[in-house]
């Protein structure tokens, strides 16, 4: 079993997501859904600041289901791509 947190600040127009352990199918589909509505308090272009260091995917899909679901949040400032760490 593994566990999300999601974080959105509306004031710096961001939301922070941190994976950790392993996500079986449900739990992914529950960090997808908790994405899209934290996405709805946040304008256009809003940042995303993902922290999988721990996270250990279950199934092979469960990376693409991920980004599937980040982007039914709408646009980011990154578009629909995978930002640049630094």
């Amino acid at each position: 079993m593994g566990s999300y947190n999601i974080d959105v600040n509306t004031a710096k127009n961001r939301m922070t997501l941190r994976l950790e352990g392993q996500l079986d199918t449900s739990e992914v589909e529950a960090v997808i859904d908790a994405m899209a509505d934290g996405a709805q308090d946040l304008d256009d272009g809003w940042g995303l600041i993902n922290d999988i260091s721990a996270f250990k995917p279950a199934a092979e899909d469960a990376e693409t289901s991920l980004k599937e679901g980040g982007n039914r949040g709408g646009p980011t400032r990154y578009g629909y791509r995978r930002p640049r760490y630094r």
